[in-house]
């Protein structure tokens, strides 16, 4: 497998505080990369960068050999690159679809029925059973968080970062998420999954950076 997406002398400064100092960090295609570091470590700062939410001051970035120039998280969506972030960016009181459309870089209500036969196939794929009219709100916690993986599948990502996602499940829901993401691996995208816990890490990550 290759390296897909690469990030090279990354360093950012919050006035006098230096986040990040010349930071490298590769994305292998199929594989799960993990990233696991200390509270204040840089982890947020380097997901915000490489997700596209945060310019670096200094370093670069490349997507299959190409310099990759993002100033927001819809030009990362676009170029092939999805985050699903601790904090779900979902609303209760719309439904499955209408949370759907919003997959950043999609073209929102356009085709929208191509677009329902699209999210019925991934919902399926990351077993959620559910009409895409339901509330929101009537979903578990982790159908929540699957919706939410599966709105940035939507966008058919190179590569899938993965912000904490199992801080708010239950042992068998986390089980349940990483057989999902297991799968998507062997589809040969290249996942980033960031967590504080470690033995999680060990035990779902194929490479781990510390």
């Amino acid at each position: 497998m290759s390296v897909i997406y690469s990030a090279r002398g990354i360093s950012k400064r919050f006035g006098a505080v230096p986040a990040l100092q010349g930071v490298d960090f590769d994305v292998v295609e199929g594989k799960v990369n993990g990233l696991v570091g200390a509270n204040g470590a840089g982890k947020s700062t380097l997901l915000k960068i490489i997700a596209g939410a945060l310019p670096p001051d200094a370093g670069e970035i490349k997507l299959d050999g190409r310099q990759l120039a993002m100033q927001s998280i819809t030009d990362a969506a676009r170029a092939g690159i999805a985050i699903v972030s601790q904090e779900l960016s979902l609303f209760p009181a719309l439904s499955v679809e209408e949370n759907l459309l919003l997959a950043p870089g999609k073209g929102a209500w356009r085709g929208r029925r191509a677009y329902g036969r699209s999210a019925r196939a991934v919902l399926e794929r990351l077993g959620v059973e559910v009409a895409l009219n339901t509330p929101l709100y009537r979903l578990s916690l982790a159908d929540r968080q699957l919706v939410e993986i599966a709105r940035a599948m939507l966008q058919n990502p190179r590569v899938l970062i993965l912000d904490e996602p199992t801080s708010s499940l239950h042992v068998a829901e986390v089980e349940r998420l990483h057989d999902v993401i297991r799968s998507l691996r062997d589809s040969g995208i290249g996942i980033v999954y960031v967590s504080h816990f470690l033995e999680e890490l060990l035990e779902i990550a194929d490479n781990l950076v510390i």
